[in-house]
């Protein structure tokens, strides 16, 4: 009997032999679906083919029983009408229970659905699902949610579609939503978003190695062997892409069918390269045509600087892809080449930071075969014209200048005499004033004067960041408290609130200042107003308060980041002194309201060892974990990370017990946020509640919004940083009585006020360059 080709190249997979890996997907979903008080509303997504439906597929088997399942694929259904498409959203939810769970529901009346499609679906079709399932809920699981913008746009579903599917996730308990989206919230109508900013998401991406390996070796173990040379090199050309995985796969298996080789090695894969270029034709030309201009020149140049299409897939800097395309006369405007490049990272197209990459060597090979810069230059000309166009010229000023003067028109005679009249009554009344005895004069010059409160006028200070540290270094210094108003670059004020009183007394903030990596230490009392700065090395940065906050605790070394120690600091003398930990790089340390000293050992490029240790140097304890900065709630039971998996920088959270033995472990959800990629900087607020955190870019690793997560309910809140005014959200940190700090995006440290986790500003505490605070109390 000829081999049957295992690999599905193109259709989702619904059984369980060919799917591998996702269990964080599934694990995501088992823990965010439930909440404490009614279950979340769960959003996957996504590139195409990147495995989403397949995973929908594989739920039933990875719920309990208190969920019962039903996929929808919404290109399935005609969506003309909100009571075609409650009609067919009925029908499917009744064969799908069939089907699967073996439950039949009375047959509906069609007439009912045209009449009153809401009474219909709420009175008359969701009773008898309920009474059906007994205590279990219902979980749908829409495939394709893009389609309902689609038909809204095409004018064949009505827009209030999505207010009423928002009605249904809020007042039916036992009716849940899982939704499956092939991009994300900033490519959607403001009607369509609406409906899933309520959700908590998920990325479906490229499977982790594990899973890849298994894909490409299990399915044929029986046929033949897939050496590690040749697992290598598919994994260089997909890079885990499921659907490029499978595809590949498929083509190696056709070819062996002829050869009936023991082993597949790497030039067997070369082999079948171009063969699976072209039957993947569709898929790698839809993400080229859902490209801007900009990023599809972006793209050629990419391809057209790493050279032959048979070349390795090897990063290449921004300046080689802008040599490339100017050498065949493409100049995309910086603006573009910013934005272009922060949608390929978001979109899983191109990878890396000072350097790109394809994220699947396929796409570039099928670019420099058929989408050259020369040919693309063609393509894109309209955007190449646009770009081309000088911006308009401002409207010329109004004033009159000496070197051109205006012309005025002539004056009418009537106008002429009006002017001529008013300026002899001006100088009659002068005479007469003068002509009047001095004590008749008298009154009307202390009248005319100013009021002497009036003399007095604020100064706003700048808000832009110095180049350089600008305090003095070694003793203590009065420093006036700043004044209240900032001014943006433009001089327009700084649209925030008034500022308030501090929160209590005793605040003192401690902080990192000056140039990264070569950097003084500032302390901040907000009583006194007066600041010491303290440098016992080089460079010294990211302080934590001890719990009494008589003592901080602070990364010290050189500036050359080669050694880092850390070192205790006396805050009332600035006496110092180091902990001896066996480790050269001592990063991230956080002094934990348990008395301990939690910190990470290793590169600040990567994740480190985390450990713990108590302030006099005694009992360093190994946490078994790999992450960066550490940070303990407030009631010692909790430990939150950012963790680097698979080059994506998440936030997570475990359990710590009086032992320091860490148990588990789970990722927060992360908010979608164009041009977000990474999540950073975790801190909790006052009472533990919650958790902040910067989403940053790819790239530079630039905060561009703050995001929190409320641990009970898994809810996020996301606010966004704009350098025009300063936002200042950037690594924020609370202390007690919901009194935060946090850095501006010119610069600078900020007193802000926590209000049921939305972040106030009160007023700007330091205008230079100031970052990585802590505050005590």
């Amino acid at each position: 009997m000829e081999p049957i080709n295992p690999y599905i190249a193109g259709n989702p997979i619904t059984g369980a032999e060919m799917f591998f890996g996702r269990q964080d997907v599934f694990v995501f979903i088992q823990q965010a679906l439930i909440g404490k008080h009614r279950d979340n509303v769960i959003v996957l997504y996504g590139q195409r083919r990147t495995g989403k439906t397949s995973a929908l597929y594989q739920m039933p088997r990875r719920l309990g029983p208190r969920y019962v399942s039903i996929f929808i694929d919404l290109h399935g259904l005609a969506l003309e009408g909100l009571d075609s498409f409650l009609w067919e959203l009925a029908n499917s939810i009744a064969r799908g229970l069939r089907r699967e769970y073996r439950i039949e529901l009375a047959p509906l009346a069609r007439d009912a659905f045209r009449a009153n499609p809401r009474h219909a679906f709420e009175n008359e079709f969701l009773p008898r699902v309920w009474a059906a399932l007994g205590e279990r809920h219902l979980l749908l699981m829409l495939d394709e949610a893009i389609r309902l913008q689609e038909q809204v746009q095409a004018r064949k579903l009505e827009p209030e579609t999505f207010a009423y599917l928002r009605y249904l996730m809020q007042h039916f308990e036992r009716l849940n939503f899982l939704f499956a989206l092939g991009e994300g919230l900033e490519s959607m109508t403001k009607e369509y978003a609406s409906l899933f900013s309520v959700g908590l998401y998920k990325k479906i991406s490229f499977l982790e190695p594990a899973a890849a390996r298994a894909l490409i070796t299990q399915p044929v173990q029986e046929f033949f062997r897939v050496q590690d040379s040749a697992v290598e090199r598919i994994l260089e050309i997909t890079s885990g892409h499921p659907y490029y995985t499978q595809l590949l796969c498929h083509s190696i298996f056709n070819h062996w069918q002829h050869t009936r080789a023991a082993e597949i090695d790497a030039a067997e894969v070369d082999a079948v390269v171009d063969e699976t270029v072209e039957r993947g034709l569709a898929v790698l030309k839809h993400v080229w045509e859902e490209s801007t201009p900009a990023e599809k020149a972006i793209l050629a140049g990419a391809a057209a600087a790493m050279g032959e299409a048979s070349a390795a897939n090897h990063p290449v800097t921004p300046e080689a892809i802008s040599h490339a395309l100017k050498q065949r006369q493409i100049l995309v405007p910086s603006e573009e080449r910013t934005q272009a490049y922060k949608s390929l990272l978001a979109r899983d197209v191109l990878v890396g930071g000072e350097q790109y990459a394809f994220a699947v060597d396929l796409q570039r090979v099928w670019i420099f075969k058929y989408e050259r810069p020369e040919w693309v230059r063609d393509e894109i000309k309209p955007a190449l014209r646009k770009w081309a166009t000088p911006p308009p010229l401002p409207p010329p000023p109004r004033f009159l200048s000496p070197e051109t003067p205006t012309r005025r028109a002539p004056a009418s005679s009537r106008a002429r005499l009006w002017w001529g009249g008013g300026i002899a009554l001006v100088v009659l009344l002068m005479l007469a004033f003068l002509l009047l005895p001095r004590q008749f004069r008298a009154p009307f010059l202390v009248a005319f004067q100013p009021a002497a409160t009036a003399t007095v006028t604020a100064r706003a200070p700048t808000a832009l960041p110095t180049k350089t540290a600008t305090r003095p270094l070694p003793t203590a210094t009065s420093t006036p408290a700043p004044t209240q108003t900032v001014a943006n670059a433009d001089g327009a004020p700084t649209p925030f609130p008034t500022p308030t009183t501090v929160f209590g007394r005793g605040v003192k903030i401690v902080y990192t200042s000056g140039v990264p990596g070569c950097s003084t230490i500032g302390l901040l009392d907000l009583d006194s107003n007066v600041e010491r700065i303290f440098k016992p090395e080089p460079n010294n940065e990211e302080p934590s308060w001890s719990p009494d906050g008589a003592q901080f605790v602070a990364s010290t070394g050189d500036c050359g980041n080669k050694e880092y120690f850390l070192t205790i600091f006396d805050a009332a003398t600035g006496v110092s002194h180091r902990l001896e930990t066996n480790c050269d790089k001592n990063i991230d340390p956080y002094w934990g309201k348990d008395n301990r000293i939690y910190f990470a050992c290793g590169s600040r490029n990567d994740n480190g060892e985390l450990f713990s240790i108590s302030p006099d140097g005694a009992d360093l304890h190994a946490l078994g974990m790999s992450a960066r900065r550490p940070t303990l709630s407030p009631n010692a039971n909790l430990l939150a990370y950012m963790r680097q998996e698979d080059n994506v920088w998440r936030i997570w959270i475990a359990e710590i017990d009086d032992t320091g033995k860490v148990g588990n472990l789970r990722q927060l959800p992360f908010p979608q946020v164009l041009g977000g990629v990474y999540a950073r900087q975790p801190r909790w607020n006052s009472d533990g509640t919650r958790l902040f955190f910067n989403i940053t870019d790819q790239s530079s690793l630039q905060a561009i919004a703050l995001a929190s997560v409320e641990l009970e309910t898994n809810q996020t809140n996301v606010s966004f940083i704009n350098a025009d005014n300063n936002t200042p959200f950037v690594r924020p940190v609370c202390g007690k009585n919901n009194v935060c700090v946090a850095g501006g995006a010119n610069g600078g440290l900020w007193l802000l006020k926590d209000e049921d986790g939305a972040l106030i500003p009160q007023r700007q505490l330091t205008f230079g360059e100031e970052y990585g605070a802590d505050i005590f109390p």
